[in-house]
């Protein structure tokens, strides 16, 4: 039984993001380090469960129906992904990996975000919001329903609430705590904080490779810096180093730490080469997730974007910038004109 859980995690969490990262970047037509196909597989789930989500809400729909459909629907594009990419599997390409980052700098930077993934799966950070998030996704799974009982009383909801709605992260939660057979409280505390820190990191690497032109080292000390940041950043409880290390595995701390990096890091991929769309569609989707993760991410996603378009239009006089950036808004548009009309 033990064993098999494993392999479910290991894929889940693991091989499963991997492929369906490949099968994103694929068709970027240019090299993609293992790093950005990872991280680029976990937003094509988040994307896709938003997008079945928030519909089959609305219509009172089973949450084993939401299930069933998302874990078919990312189980056949892993598959496809596969099936496109086998032929890029080399295991002498990682070990050349290994071997090129093999240095003291690296050492040392790997040996402090090692310190932050492993204390949160040794120590437990209990924190208020867990009698939302965590008992949200626990009532989900026993009462096989979708924001229709209360998670604080156990009481029918009289109208359903706009915020968690149209930003139902709790449910993934559920969903992958029903794919591996564990309970939403373990795999919120033990089994998504490394991971999830592991996923902010390696954006934060890929961003660094951007701001110091590839220079190794650079991004090496950029990230010993960053993780001595992060591990002395707890002097409120409201920042973002605090979200990353003491509660990830909601929403909003997944967009402070995750989903907003990960705005800064496509759009530099995007004025990198604009008129490579693959670029623009990854946004897109990077763009779908900030509203599944938090509906604070409804609005901040678009201002994060947005800011970031206007000041390189100016900068590289290409209105193209904010007319693209435009279109890559529509899904948070979408969303906040729905919240407006829910809450009037």
């Amino acid at each position: 039984m033990i064993v098999l859980k494993l392999i479910r995690i290991i894929f889940l969490f693991g091989i499963g993001p991997q492929l369906l990262g490949m099968l994103v970047t694929r068709f970027r037509k240019e090299k993609n380090p293992v790093f950005f196909s990872f991280v680029m597989g976990y937003f094509l789930q988040f994307a896709i469960l938003q997008l079945l989500a928030v519909p089959m809400i609305f219509l009172k729909m089973k949450f084993s129906t939401l299930f069933y459909s998302w874990g078919n629907m990312i189980g056949i594009l892993a598959i496809v992904s596969f099936v496109l990419n086998i032929h890029r599997f080399k295991i002498q390409d990682l070990w050349n990996t290994i071997k090129d980052n093999f240095n003291v700098p690296n050492i040392i930077a790997g040996l402090f975000i090692l310190v932050q993934v492993i204390v949160p799966m040794i120590y437990m950070h209990v924190d208020q919001d867990d009698s939302f998030y965590v008992v949200t996704a626990s009532t989900s799974i026993a009462e096989n329903s979708m924001y229709i009982v209360a998670a604080e009383d156990g009481l029918e909801y009289q109208r359903l609430p706009p915020r968690y709605v149209l930003s139902p992260f709790p449910l993934y939660l559920a969903s992958v705590s029903v794919a591996i057979g564990v309970h939403p409280t373990i795999v919120a505390h033990t089994i998504l904080p490394p991971i999830f820190i592991l996923l902010a990191y390696m954006i934060y690497t890929q961003i660094a490779f951007h701001l110091f032109k590839g220079e190794k080292k650079a991004v090496s000390i950029f990230l010993i810096f960053l993780s001595l940041l992060y591990i002395w950043g707890n002097f409120s409880i409201y920042t973002n180093f605090t979200f990353l290390l003491l509660r990830i595995w909601q929403g909003k701390a997944m967009l402070a730490n995750v989903i907003l990096p990960a705005i800064w890091l496509m759009f530099l991929e995007c004025i990198k080469n604009d008129k490579k769309i693959g670029n623009w569609l990854i946004l897109l989707m990077v763009m779908i997730a900030s509203c599944h993760v938090s509906s604070m991410g409804i609005a901040l996603a678009p201002m994060t974007l947005g800011g970031l378009a206007v000041v390189f239009s100016i900068r590289n006089r290409k209105i193209s910038y904010i007319l693209k950036s435009a279109i890559c808004m529509i899904p948070n548009l979408i969303y906040g004109l729905t919240y407006l009309f829910m809450i009037r």
